[in-house]
């Protein structure tokens, strides 16, 4: 009897669920407004950067605009996780028409987070002193603050700018809280929507 019906419940198990696949789009916003996780004000205007495909016969023009509304911030952690604002979407502005879409869906919440450039010169150097790390334990250390020395500002202590980055670089920085998102209007943040896929 017990086979029998697990036998049943394997053979219709496929017919009963539906292949669901959520995705993630990542993309560069500029504020309309200027925007911090420290602030009250919740309302919130956003211009895509950029052109975005989510499928072949769907894409997100560059210039769009999203008017909404934080409904959730998270604070910062320790481990360097920064600030996270929940963005309700509640409605949208096509840049070719002018035309303005309501936007109904209480599931449209993406999730505002702090635009980092990349710094190419930087990431490569890093690697080189993680590689270094690999073959002479501790190396790092003095790399790092000599990297430090080397491009203090103008006017700033060089031991301290050498000291901070050793930290920075070092593991004992994960100890330390991450950073609430503060942008002025016309500065970058990153919007990240998750959509489902039939």
């Amino acid at each position: 009897m017990k086979k029998g019906l697990i036998l049943f419940l394997l053979m219709i198990f496929p017919f009963l669920t539906q292949a669901v696949e959520a995705k993630t789009i990542k993309m560069v916003a500029i504020t309309q407004n200027d925007f911090s996780t420290n602030s009250s004000i919740k309302d919130i205007a956003l211009k895509i950067s950029g052109n975005y495909e989510i499928n072949s016969s769907k894409h997100i023009p560059d210039g769009l605009l999203l008017d909404g509304t934080i409904v959730k911030i998270r604070e910062p952690k320790r481990g360097k996780l920064g600030a996270v604002a929940y963005f309700q979407l509640k409605s949208y502005t096509i840049p070719s028409s002018g035309k303005t879409v309501q936007v109904k869906n209480p599931n449209a919440i993406g999730k505002i987070t702090e635009y980092k450039p990349l710094d190419i010169k930087s990431k490569s150097v890093d690697l080189g002193v993680s590689a270094a790390g690999l073959l002479v334990d501790n190396i790092s250390y003095p790399i790092n603050f000599v990297r430090g020395v080397a491009t203090a500002e103008e006017g700033e202590n060089r031991l301290k700018a050498g000291a901070e980055l050793t930290y920075e670089k070092s593991m004992f920085s994960y100890f330390s809280k991450g950073k609430h998102i503060d942008v002025p209007a016309g500065g970058k943040v990153i919007l990240t929507f998750e959509y489902e896929e039939k």
